[in-house]
């Protein structure tokens, strides 16, 4: 069963609006509510390299790219960039402790 276009584009615009806000959230956190020194502090407790550079590179892309997301701008770039933040934080953070870390 193949579903009417219409309706995939719809599901397709959710899933891009939700996972968008989710990483402006994420960005958020990282750029205001943590702040770049809090970020860049966590990112050295577990051994990311250039601490304060991926702090930046991950709460601008998280803010960033997550709106392009949600506005459906350069979703390409955004989704390209978001990915490589993705493996970073999957490689450094993730694969060793958990979603939940």
């Amino acid at each position: 069963m193949t579903l009417p276009a219409a309706l995939r584009d719809l599901a397709i615009l959710l899933a891009r609006v939700a996972v968008g806000a989710v990483f402006v959230a994420h960005g958020w956190q990282k750029l205001v509510t943590n702040g770049i020194d809090g970020t860049a502090a966590f990112f050295e407790q577990v051994g990311v390299p250039a601490p304060a550079a991926a702090a930046w590179f991950a709460a601008l892309v998280e803010l960033v790219g997550g709106a392009a997301l949600v506005l459906g701008l350069l979703v390409p770039v955004a989704g390209a960039l978001l990915t490589v933040n993705m493996i970073g934080a999957f490689a450094f953070v993730h694969a060793g402790n958990g979603l939940f870390v």
